[in-house]
């Protein structure tokens, strides 16, 4: 299990964090829009002018490996790779 705490826009922390646990170049990866929205998850725990961060966590499927992130800004990797089948 893996976790990471940022300053850094969630999106990038997050390839980031899962490259460096598979010992890949991020550009490796598959982007990260395929599975979610990179930017409405940057700004999903942004503070603003008009409201404090909002407090609670997102979990998803990315790059064989479950992905919570927290409102704090840490990126935690919840397993190990998983195994994606191939079709027949």
């Amino acid at each position: 299990m893996s976790s990471t705490a940022t300053h850094q826009p969630l999106s990038q922390a997050i390839v980031e964090t899962i490259a460096e646990n598979e010992d890949v170049d991020p550009l490796a990866l598959d982007p990260l829009y395929e599975v979610i929205d990179p930017d409405a998850l940057d700004s999903l725990f942004t503070e603003t002018n008009r409201s404090p961060r909002s407090d609670g966590k997102i979990t998803f499927e990315y790059a064989g490996h479950t992905v919570v992130v927290n409102s704090d800004g840490t990126v935690r990797l919840a397993d190990e790779p998983t195994s994606v089948e191939e079709p027949l």
